[in-house]
């Protein structure tokens, strides 16, 4: 150490530049480290009050002798009297440390700037268009409960055209099955209603008419996964009905049971499944009538007691039996301190099945809902199924809600065989060249082929209009539809015998959407210039232009294709008589068929022409009016002669 007042030998102690520079350095830190301290004391004397002079003299002091210390170690600094008084090797022996001496070394002294943490790094940058971007079940499901939350009287048909688009975009991944359950999870997520007032809920009526709507546009299997989660549901709700409080509407913590049950009447009153699982319910619930199970039964039978004895009045009775013999029985259970509400829940449900079996009920409340909810499409046939069924895992893991079977129309009287190779047979060593009898129907393009691949594969309709929606064949912005109709149409053309899968095939089509109907109607079109004596005539068989009035026969009559598709023809008494023979007999097909359904549907073919206002409609109407005058009326006797006139009347608006 250098004594005060001593001068410095800087020439003694530093030989070189280097040395200097190592002396600034340990200077910095020093005044760096001084700095530090006195921050540090700052803030100490704001604690420590009167003693602001002291606390600053003492760290002052204690960084002084610091100071030397660290000094030390590193720089040896002799001063004039022990340069004197020392030998060389005195001094030698004092600059070098004993053994086992614990060196001091100098800490690096760290800036109170510097203990401040860094910020983190700044995430990539996301476009706007990729940060929804998820798995696409969870964005599914995300967009399902958006929508089915939103559900109300005004915006059901807006929301049900919005699921149905969610249908059609799914990714490759995801199958028509598994976006249908989940769409089921996220209904019965929105119907279920804790306070037990499920029956008096608007928007559950909503949510039926959804679930319909899109069955009928999509798959079946969408009102499947629906009725089969709703009924599992329904059946493990029921028990913890009786252990909370038991009327419509006391108390907050009510079983979900009200609304699962409350959305299966409502399939059932939009024609959407049978009566044969509402009278199952009445059979579950009436098991054991309790004051709760009483409230179920009452709000069940006041709903839709009118439409289960107009559809089945025999499994009426035998459930008017049973309810009497559970009432017998609850009734000698019952004493003289039983409680008031049974006994009078129990009166009311006699009264109730007496007004429905002398058919005393008014159905002003189910004629008000139908017509707000008028745009809804029903599936035909509806679902059937029993709840034992449906509570049976091997039986809804098969395709059970397909009830569009291959049928086929049986041969005339010679017994003709249909074209070989369009009957896909399940041995491996029989399997037809799908590629090969592609190329003979002129089926050229790769396009045409994976569609003609699809449609053979498929055991039933529904199948092959799943597959058909998962390639993308209906999408009329890539002119995809265009090609399905062409496909569907060729190949009912190349049956020997008119087959009504590809008429069933072509329904779906048309009804799916509006621009999938006038894309089938411009097939049909290309169709009738193949008709010999056109303008455009092309060569066509009596086989292919027979499959071809069956085909469509059964647009018309199935309202999915209109009657204005005859337009192109314009004025029949200019159309030859291969044109006229073609049309005369879809017509009698389509009034063979009309005669089945009575009086009031007869007709539906022709009202519907009537509603509609394109350019020409009226000079149509007239047009094919005198057409079926002159040349349908001497063919047709009998009930067809009568539905004639009538059809008639309704061309020439004169009712």
């Amino acid at each position: 150490m250098v004594a005060k007042g001593a001068s410095f030998a800087y020439g003694d102690a530093f030989g070189d530049e280097d040395d200097i520079v190592d002396l600034l350095e340990f200077c910095d830190r020093t005044v760096t480290r001084r700095n530090s301290v006195g921050v540090e004391g700052a803030e100490g004397d704001e604690e420590g009050g009167e003693d602001e002079g002291e606390d600053y003299s003492v760290s002052e002091a204690e960084q002084s002798e610091d100071d030397a210390d660290l000094l030390q170690p590193n720089i040896s600094v002799p001063s004039d009297n022990d340069a004197n008084d020392g030998s060389p090797e005195e001094s030698d022996n004092e600059s070098e440390p004993e053994p086992g001496m614990d060196i001091p070394i100098p800490q690096r002294l760290v800036h109170p700037k510097d203990k401040r943490e860094s910020k983190p790094a700044p995430k990539k940058y996301v476009p706007p268009s990729a940060r929804g971007r998820g798995d696409s079940a969870t964005v599914v499901k995300r967009r399902m409960r958006g929508l089915l939350n939103r559900v109300a009287e005004a915006n059901a048909s807006s929301i049900a055209a919005a699921i149905i688009r969610i249908f059609e975009d799914r990714q490759p991944a995801s199958t028509t099955q598994s976006v249908a359950e989940t769409y089921a999870q996220c209904t019965l997520d929105a119907v279920r209603d804790g306070s037990g007032v499920g029956y008096i809920n608007p928007y559950l009526q909503s949510h039926a008419s959804i679930a319909t709507h899109v069955s009928s546009r999509v798959s079946r299997v969408v009102l499947a996964s629906l009725l089969v989660s709703a009924v599992r549901r329904f059946h493990s709700e029921l028990p913890m009905l009786e252990a909370e409080s038991g009327l419509l509407n006391d108390g907050p913590n009510r079983s979900d049971v009200y609304g699962y049950t409350a959305l299966l009447v409502s399939l059932y009153e939009r024609r959407a499944v049978s009566c044969t699982i509402v009278y199952d319910l009445v059979r579950t619930v009436g098991e054991s009538l309790s004051s709760e199970r009483l409230g179920l039964l009452l709000a069940l039978l006041r709903q839709v007691g009118p439409m289960l004895r107009q559809d089945d009045p025999k499994s009426l009775k035998d459930m008017i039996e049973f309810i009497h013999d559970q009432a017998d029985k609850v009734t000698n259970c019952l004493d003289t301190t039983a409680e008031e509400s049974v006994k009078l829940k129990l009166q009311i449900m006699l009264e109730l099945i007496d007004d429905i079996k002398n058919n005393k009920m008014k159905r002003s409340a189910l004629q008000a809902a139908n017509a707000k909810h008028a745009w809804v499409e029903a599936p035909d046939p509806p679902l059937s199924a029993s709840l034992s069924d449906l509570l049976n895992d091997s039986f809804t893991s098969t395709r059970w809600w397909d009830a569009d079977g291959v049928k086929s129309v049986q041969a005339s009287d010679e017994g003709e065989e249909s074209v070989p190779g369009t009957e896909m047979k399940n041995s491996r060593g029989n399997e037809p060249n799908i590629n090969r009898l592609a190329s003979s129907l002129r089926l050229t393009t790769g396009r045409r082929k994976d569609l003609f691949k699809a449609i053979m594969a498929s055991p039933s309709v529904s199948e092959a209009y799943e597959r058909l929606q998962d390639m993308s064949a209906f999408d009329s912005k890539k002119h995809h539809d265009r090609d399905t109709a062409i496909v569907i149409l060729h190949c009912c053309g190349s049956e020997k015998i008119f087959n009504p899968f590809y008429a069933y095939l072509a329904e779906r089509m048309c009804k799916r959407a509006r621009r999938s109907r006038f894309t089938f109607e411009f097939a049909c079109w290309d169709i009738f210039k193949s008709i010999p004596g056109s303008e455009k005539a092309k060569p066509m068989s009596q086989r292919r232009a027979r499959n071809f009035e069956h085909l469509l026969a059964h647009l018309w009559y199935s309202q999915a294709l209109s009657l204005s598709v005859l337009r192109y023809a314009q004025d029949f008494e200019e159309c030859g008589e291969d044109e006229v023979a073609f049309y005369v007999e879809a017509m009698d097909i389509l009034f063979s068929k009309l005669v089945s359904d009575g009086e009031d549907s007869a007709g539906a073919p022709f009202e519907k022409l009537i509603s509609e206002t394109w350019n020409g409609a009226d000079a149509f109407r007239v047009s094919l009016g005198l057409f079926l005058r002159s040349k349908m009326r001497p063919r047709l006797k009998g009930q067809q002669k009568q539905l004639l006139k009538r059809a008639i009347r309704i061309l020439e608006d004169r009712k």
